[in-house]
């Protein structure tokens, strides 16, 4: 009876990796490695999974951890790890160099290979809604780097939003400005995995106001799902004494227009028609606040390396930014 069952447990598992491996020589770039969730290949996948992690997270020519290590580092015995590695070396995901006492070391590393492992079929990125031209040329500029893998765009109003959604799993990355993501980066809830500079997220904020020079600012509209308006309308106005009311950002013409509100700060996006609703913009003095406030980020959820170890090894910051500057100068069409 011991005999025929060992020879089932060894086919089922060779079958298993055999799938891994004709699933990806046959849809290249395509990131669904479905695998049987059964007893017999469980510990054997997770090893695969938590190598192939291991081996993104290395640079070429590092020496590697021992098979004891590695087998203490991700609970599973030795064999499973030797196993493992064999079936990494033999599929040509890794090479090694072994040099005796000194240990083995990376070879080699092809990481679009190993990636197929970690069982990521699309991500989700959320961001604000596309209605100015830097955010549909982030957008597009984030697309056109994920090529080999779906990503898909959710929009949602207020960046407080948008980060509980990135916190609570529903989403895998999620793009705000600097200054909105401050306290969660405190809590080390979230972090940043690209940073984009001054001016990628929005141009520069301002105070819009009816053009009457002489007009007392008594009430001064603020939308309360952003969290930069609300620290920046607080540090404009902290030696003033203001009604804050809480609006909808998109109705503030309406309600400058009407005197609900006297003021209000905001980004000028790609609006240049003030004077025709007879209302002024005043930009704000440049310090590191409104800098932070200017500069888009990119997150992921605390500690969720596999989406980390996949956004740098696609995306290029330099590439994004071009990109975004030639949809703003409507020198291309956006695609997201």
């Amino acid at each position: 009876m011991g005999t025929p069952f060992c020879f089932l447990v060894h086919f089922v598992n060779r079958v298993i990796f055999f799938c891994v491996i004709a699933r990806y020589n046959l849809q290249k770039n395509e990131y669904c490695c479905e695998m049987i969730d059964t007893d017999f290949i469980k510990k054997d996948y997770i090893a695969l999974i938590q190598l192939a992690q291991y081996f993104l997270s290395l640079e070429q020519g590092q020496r590697i951890a021992t098979i004891s290590g590695l087998s203490a580092q991700f609970g599973v015995s030795v064999g499973v790890i030797q196993k493992a590695l064999k079936t990494l070396e033999s599929n040509r995901f890794i090479n090694l160099e072994r040099k005796g006492c000194q240990g083995s070391y990376l070879k080699q590393i092809y990481p679009h290979q190993l990636v197929t492992l970690l069982n990521i079929s699309s991500l989700v990125c959320v961001m604000p809604l596309p209605y100015t031209k830097l955010y549909e040329g982030l957008a597009s500029g984030l697309k056109s780097q994920f090529e080999n893998i779906p990503l898909y765009f959710a929009h949602m109003r207020g960046a407080e939003a948008r980060l509980a959604c990135l916190y609570n799993g529903i989403y895998d990355l999620a793009v705000s400005s600097h200054l909105a993501c401050e306290h969660w980066l405190e809590q080390d809830k979230l972090e940043i995995v690209m940073q984009l500079g001054a001016g990628s997220y929005v141009q520069e904020h301002g105070l819009i106001c009816r053009d009457q020079p002489n007009e007392k600012l008594k009430k001064i509209g603020v939308d309360i799902r952003s969290p930069d308006q609300l620290k920046l309308t607080e540090w404009y106005f902290a030696e003033q004494a203001v009604e804050i009311v809480p609006i909808m950002y998109n109705n503030s013409f309406s309600l400058l227009k009407n005197h609900t509100i006297d003021g209000v700060i905001w980004n000028i996006g790609d609006r240049n028609d003030f004077k025709q609703h007879h209302l002024t913009f005043k930009p704000l003095k440049h310090n590191a606040l409104f800098q932070r406030a200017t500069e888009a980020v990119i997150l992921i959820k605390k500690g969720n390396e596999k989406i980390k170890q996949l956004f740098h090894l696609y995306a290029d910051r330099e590439m994004i930014l071009q990109h975004q500057q030639l949809v703003f100068n409507e020198k291309i069409e956006p695609s997201y």
